[in-house]
């Protein structure tokens, strides 16, 4: 199975949040995952904002960083053309979708 993953969702197999066990057995489901092109710098920002606030430490941020690039290879990531900003901004008007869903 394919489907796409957003970042917050996607954020939930790095860091342990609600719902962070469901996601991994769902994504145990998903043969390609499909991201948008701002996600790996959304995770990384996410990363940075729990860095900041004591969440995370260091050692923590290195793990990730490992990890993440890791499964980068395995992603499979959307291509910024023409027909991709005009799909999304056509889903933010027919679904009231946040700006970065909408390319999904």
């Amino acid at each position: 199975m394919k489907a796409f993953i957003d970042t917050s969702s996607l954020f939930k197999k790095y860091v342990v949040e609600d719902n962070s066990a469901a996601f991994e057995r769902l994504l145990t489901k998903i043969q390609t995952v499909i991201i948008a092109p701002t996600t790996i710098i959304e995770i990384h920002k996410g990363i940075k904002n729990r860095l900041t606030i004591n969440l995370l430490d260091e050692n923590d941020v290195d793990f990730l960083v490992k990890e993440i690039t890791a499964d980068y290879p395995f992603f499979k990531i959307i291509d910024w053309n023409v027909h991709l900003w005009s799909k999304a901004v056509e889903f933010i008007y027919l679904y009231d979708l946040k700006s970065l869903d909408s390319l999904g």
